[in-house]
């Protein structure tokens, strides 16, 4: 799944699919969807989302697992929580080689100004230097 230097990771979403099967389980809080996409060379790729509410606190979770064709791995964790004027928003992605990189969102709304204010921050980590 790695990419060479200046070209984007190929996700499934970004394969140009030959067959593509979806399947959605409904549950009381949420679902969970898995779709399987093979592209023009036979090669199948998995993307497995988790979703899950929780009215009483506000929040909802997603869970993400990237398989590819040889066998590797990514996943991704977004957590949104409602807040009295807004929400945040904490997303973690775990890459193939172990890299991790987490956002961080703020928006809140300011009714007097009518206006949106959102504060981001990102960080990203390498595992594999020395």
């Amino acid at each position: 799944m790695a990419a060479a230097k200046g070209q984007r990771n190929k996700r499934p979403n970004h394969v140009k699919a030959t067959s593509k099967t979806t399947q959605v389980q409904r549950r009381d809080n949420g679902y969970k969807r898995s779709t399987e996409i093979t592209d023009g060379q036979g090669r199948q790729y998995n993307r497995d989302a988790t979703v899950t509410r929780d009215r009483e606190a506000g929040s909802k979770t997603r869970d993400v697992l990237w398989t590819g064709p040889d066998g590797q791995t990514a996943t991704r964790q977004d957590v949104v929580t409602r807040t009295d004027d807004g929400y945040s928003r904490s997303t973690t992605h775990t890459g193939p080689e172990g890299n991790t990189s987490e956002r961080q969102v703020i928006s809140a709304w300011d009714p007097e100004t009518k206006t949106w204010t959102k504060q981001v921050t990102y960080d990203r980590y390498d595992f594999d230097q020395d």
